[in-house]
């Protein structure tokens, strides 16, 4: 299969971008295969194909520092995404192009539904403005600033999360964009009319707080008149060519921005050296990407976020087929460009994803692959018993992500599990001191913190820990509780707890203590809501009678019932939510496991009766029944186990957990499948006749359960 991209064949002006039909690339090992749906155009582009930017490629060589586009396929080692999936990456260069090929961990999840363009412009423009106002200049509500180009793509940017944040704010721009800027919420200075220090100063007496500048060169000292004394420059971009709002030939152009290359680091150090009184702070995004992939990753998320929210809105300032990067570029030399410039690959300009992939017959089959996607059903919802506490009626449980079923996973690779999970409508998630011990937390806590406002975090309190953060026995003391709070909710990257469980009842503390220390926490803001964990029904009832308790959290499923006997008509008397964990058996009711699987020895499945390779061929009967069930229903077994657990209690809410997206889909899927009273009597009375064999756990940590 052939695909078009661009490519520069020399250092120069547009006509230096060819079109290039080429076969198609392959996806290598670690590899993902985008299909393209936007490229954004920036300056960075223009400069790399003059050949003066410093991160330049050698000839020949494809530019678009950012894209977003649709998984088309994957190279082996891949585990996070599947084809279909809405991805955005910021490889730097290459982005001009039908199909690229980039590692898994440069890309980012985008939420259905996004407009393609404007997605792609948060990806550059909407980043970098987020980091400087909020990294680099640390600007608060009510301060002033001052944005350079403010009609561009980062311009616009900077004046829209800047109205979030509430800054008085000013933009200098052509009188082609001054409605634009007003419109935006700043107040126009036409820099080809006016001296925009002088202005500034008449506008506001003493300057501003901060300046954003992305020309550069002499051009920072300027601004830095503009500036009260404790404000900040924040110097972005190196395009000290533009004369005249055109861009420098690439004759003379390169000469001359490397001359401003030194004088803009020469303007830095200085900066550096008035500490205090005005500062200069340099601002790259490569460096961000780099050195701290991470953030960059969160801040994306939190800006698709905000775009799903309506509370930005990209200004795209004209989109072009792909084989016209020619005229694009042209249009940025002009300058006075308002808003983002976008390339659509589809060979046609679409207005949105959906209409991209629709009227492109080729690109068919990934169109009914994403529209099947945009279409999926909302996630249900459900109550945890009595309480406010509302959920998605499937949670993900994040032990196995770090701790308990062999070697930890890759941390990138189950951020982005853990917020693909939230873009599928999940909501509740669950995690605890002591997996890890406290790296399961941290993971739970980097891969939420950007959709916090969205999502349920559990965790829970009650252990105790040697030097080596080996497990030494009990610890539900209350000052223990309200130290392990704290830390968790460092970890957790949140100023709150949705809900948190005492994880295992500790017989050296009366649980009225316990319930009085969380209702403390309570009080002060730092928990919602109160659960217990594999209690027994009298210490739950007297826990209850001091601080309403939400959640229980204990083992239920096909394979062990004892829950059924007590709990849960207590549980239904006293209006408290069930939260079962392990419900597939650890892992066996989804029927991946037999009698010859093999256990790591860091998988403490390996240390249970209940996975002997005899007993697991004994209990392969039950696997067999879900089986039977899932083939007529045209489901798999897991998800049988799942929806049968759902049919049992409108306030039961399981936490399946995984390591696998397709997995994570599977179980997903299961709050859709509706088990008929016919279905649930025959599952109940096959179960009946099938004894399982071997005991859940090793009688040591079977007596911390049911006291």
């Amino acid at each position: 299969m052939e695909h078009t991209r661009i490519i520069v064949t020399h250092y120069g002006g547009p006509d230096a971008l060819q079109v290039l039909e080429e076969e198609c690339p392959e996806p290598k090992d670690g590899e993902v295969r985008v299909k393209v749906l936007a490229a954004g155009v920036s300056l960075p582009d223009v400069m790399m194909r003059e050949g003066i930017h410093p991160e330049t490629p050698t000839l020949p060589f494809t530019p678009g520092w950012d894209l977003v586009g649709v998984v088309d396929r994957l190279g082996d080692g891949i585990s996070v995404f599947e084809p279909g999936q809405i991805v955005a990456a910021l490889p730097i260069s290459g982005a001009y192009a039908e199909f690229v090929c980039l590692p898994q961990r440069e890309l980012v999840p985008v939420p259905s539904g996004l407009d393609a363009a404007e997605a792609v412009s948060l990806v550059l423009n909407y980043v970098t403005a987020y980091q400087m106002l909020h990294c680099s200049a640390k600007v608060r509500r009510g301060q002033r600033v001052l944005i350079h180009g403010a009609a561009g793509g980062v311009g616009s940017a900077l004046l829209q999360l800047g109205r979030l944040a509430g800054l008085e704010m000013y933009g200098t721009c052509s009188s082609r964009g001054a409605s634009a800027v007003s419109d935006l919420g700043g107040i126009p200075i036409d820099y080809q009319q006016l001296d925009f220090v002088k202005e500034i100063h008449r506008l506001t007496g003493e300057g501003v707080d901060a300046i954003f500048d992305g020309i550069g060169g002499t051009h920072i000292w300027r601004s830095r008149k503009a500036l009260r004394l404790g404000g900040t420059v924040v110097a972005y971009g190196l395009t000290s060519s533009l004369r005249g709002g055109r861009l420098a030939s690439a004759r003379s152009g390169r000469r001359h921005r490397f001359r401003e290359i030194r004088i803009f680091g020469l303007y830095i150090a200085g900066g550096w050296l008035l500490s205090g009184r005005k500062r200069v702070v340099p601002y790259s995004i490569q460096w961000l990407k780099r050195l701290r992939p991470a953030m960059f990753r969160q801040d994306l998320i939190a800006l698709f976020d905000l775009l799903q929210q309506q509370k930005i809105k990209p200004l795209i300032a004209q989109q072009f087929p792909l084989a016209e990067a020619r005229q694009a570029h042209e249009l940025l030399g002009n300058g006075g460009v308002t808003g983002k410039i976008v390339l659509v690959p589809q060979r046609v300009v679409a207005s949105s994803l959906e209409a991209a992939l629709t009227i492109t017959p080729t690109w068919s089959n990934f169109a009914l692959g994403l529209k099947s996607k945009l279409g999926v059903q909302k996630m249900q919802k459900r109550k945890l018993g009595k309480s406010n506490l509302e959920v998605s009626a499937i949670g993900l449980g994040c032990m196995g992500m770090s701790f308990g079923y062999g070697p930890a996973k890759d941390k990138n690779e189950m951020i982005l599990l853990i917020q693909a999970a939230v873009e599928r409508g999940v909501t509740f998630f669950d995690t605890a001191e002591v997996y890890g011990p406290f790296t399961n937390e941290e993971l739970v806590g980097e891969a939420l913190a950007p959709m916090r406002e969205r999502v349920v975090i559990a965790t829970k309190f009650g252990f105790k820990f040697g030097p080596k953060g080996e497990q030494i026995g009990l610890d539900s003391r209350p000052e223990h509780i309200k130290q392990v709070a704290e830390a968790s909710l460092k970890r957790l990257k949140t100023d709150f707890i949705d809900l948190f469980y005492q994880h295992r009842v500790d017989p050296d503390v009366p649980i009225e203590d316990v319930a009085s220390a969380v209702k403390d926490l309570m009080h002060e803001g730092k928990v919602k809501h109160f659960g217990l964990s594999e209690a027994g029904v009298q210490t739950i009832r007297r826990a209850h009678a001091v601080q309403p308790v939400t959640a229980l959290q204990n083992e239920y499923s096909l394979w062990w019932r004892k829950p059924e006997e007590e709990v849960l008509p207590m549980l239904e008397e006293l209006g408290i939510g069930f939260v079962p964990f392990s419900p597939l058996g650890r892992g066996f009711l989804s029927g991946k496991i037999s009698e010859n699987t093999t256990f790591d020895r860091s998988d403490l499945r390996s240390t249970l009766p209940r996975f002997t390779p005899e007993a697991r061929k004994a209990n392969q009967a039950l696997v067999d029944l879900l089986g039977k069930i899932a083939k007529r229903k045209k489901a798999t077994p897991a998800q049988i186990a799942l929806a049968w657990l759902l049919a049992q209690k409108p306030w039961i809410v399981p936490i399946p957990g995984t390591t696998k997206l397709h997995r994570l889909e599977e179980n997903i899927g299961a709050a859709s499948i509706e088990l008929t009273p016919d279905d649930l009597r025959e599952i109940e009375s096959a179960a009946s006749k099938i004894n399982v064999q071997g005991a859940r756990y090793p009688e040591k940590l079977e007596q911390m359960t049911g006291r």
